[in-house]
């Protein structure tokens, strides 16, 4: 660490604090819990700060056994995940998960705050090297906390509130790009397939054919093939990583075969959302696919597969599918016959392949712009963090010690005469 301003000094947390390790009270105990006082885990740490809930509460009776936090008090996380950080609202007990800094009068409480939220790269280095990852807390007293006066503390913390809520309001207004992305390409699509200009033609008689996927798991004597699963989907786009493949003879190659330009639809999932999804097959290797799909094949002389899966990407049908499933255990099944009773806006092919092209020159710059919100949050976390290291080198804010500036001379009269003059 660079050398520190004048009156700062580094000590260890330990030293100038109480530091205590949560503990759960017996679950033999029924009257330990259910209470008002909220029990804090490393999960209730994802929470907004500062921290006045839980998802589990206890009694005085199991505050009084475990011991109760004052308000104030700083949280750290030293067990798995190391280094959440939280800092209490309202008093409340923890789990042994986690590391408790008490507030004094010496301190400021958000400056240990502010300091914790920096740390996550010490007590990494510092863990034990076990199948989980420990800081204890004889260890995590040791953490070195460069110390100003309590004045140019309470000065850091107030230029560390304004700086970071300025951050979060960034960060809030980004987390509402996905959504707006979404409803983006949707009124595109809506635009591209309502109104009458074109026929409208039941799917049913543009197909050529149809075929639920293979069911069988392995196999016995045949060729390897690779099968599709949903598995090899990224965001219902075809995108293997790890396929799984099984033998198959001749009858079930031919029957079973994806082909470039084969259009699949998710036939069967526990999520409404993925169910009647569709893509266009654009491999050419040897593949099958599993009876979580259907293939559909259409008459591309009449229908583009790729104007037909930004069709069933249309909020309209999508809302039709949904209402269209059968549910058992669990699953939701999309049937062949609902998929054909469809009509849909037809052009001729060469109209169909413009608009499929508009379109997706169109998502393209949409999807480019939400990658770009996403590195800028990243970026956001990374000024985070740098401004917190600025602080705690003494770099934020001016100091209290510092020599003020003289004022220069006052000029002679005779200067102020002839400039006068």
């Amino acid at each position: 660490m660079s050398e520190l301003p004048k009156g700062w000094k580094i000590t260890d947390i330990g030293s100038i604090t109480t530091i205590k390790t949560g503990r759960t009270p017996s679950k033999s105990e029924p009257k330990f819990f259910n209470g008002n006082i909220p029990f804090v885990k490393p999960g209730d740490m994802d929470k907004p700060e500062p921290l006045e809930t839980s998802e589990e509460y206890i009694s005085q009776e199991g505050a009084d056994e475990v011991g109760l936090l004052p308000k104030d008090t700083v949280l750290v996380s030293c067990i798995g995940n190391l280094g959440k950080v939280s800092i209490l609202a309202v008093p409340a007990a923890c789990n042994q998960q986690i590391n408790a800094i008490l507030p004094n009068d010496e301190i400021e409480p958000r400056y240990i705050y502010y300091w914790a939220k920096q740390i996550k790269g010490w007590l990494e280095a510092n863990a034990s090297a076990t199948t989980v990852t420990i800081i204890n807390k004889g260890r995590f007293s040791k953490a070195p906390l460069p110390l100003p006066p309590l004045p140019e503390q309470r000065r850091i913390v107030a230029k560390l509130d304004s700086l970071f809520a300025r951050s979060r309001r960034a960060r809030q207004e980004l987390t509402h790009i996905p959504r707006l992305v979404e409803h983006y390409k949707q009124a595109i699509l809506a635009k591209a397939f309502s109104g009458d200009t074109y026929p409208m033609v039941n799917l049913g008689d543009v197909l050529e054919s149809t075929q639920n996927g293979l069911s069988k798991r392995s196999g016995e004597e045949g060729i390897p093939v690779n099968v599709m699963r949903l598995s090899d989907l990224q965001d219902a786009n075809f995108s293997p990583s790890e396929p799984r493949t099984i033998l198959l003879n001749n009858i079930e190659r031919e029957r079973f075969a994806a082909t470039p330009g084969d259009v699949f639809c998710i036939r069967v999932n526990g999520s409404t959302s993925i169910v009647g999804r569709m893509f266009v097959f654009p491999n050419s290797e040897n593949w099958a696919f599993c009876d979580h799909f259907i293939r559909i094949r259409v008459n591309q002389m009449l229908l583009d597969p790729h104007y037909l899966t930004l069709f069933f990407a249309t909020q309209d049908a999508r809302r039709r599918i949904e209402t269209s499933f059968v549910s058992s255990a669990g699953q939701k099944t999309v049937s062949m016959k609902v998929l054909s009773a469809f009509n849909i806006p037809i052009p001729e092919v060469s109209i169909q392949r413009e608009i499929v092209s508009q379109i997706s020159h169109t998502f393209n710059y949409i999807d480019k712009l939400a990658q770009e919100a996403t590195h800028a949050t990243t970026l956001l976390d990374r000024l985070d963090q740098a401004t917190l290291a600025k602080a705690f080198r003494g770099e934020l804010v001016t100091h209290e010690t510092a020599e003020p500036t003289p004022a220069p001379p006052a000029r002679p009269e005779i200067y102020q005469t002839t400039f006068a003059l």
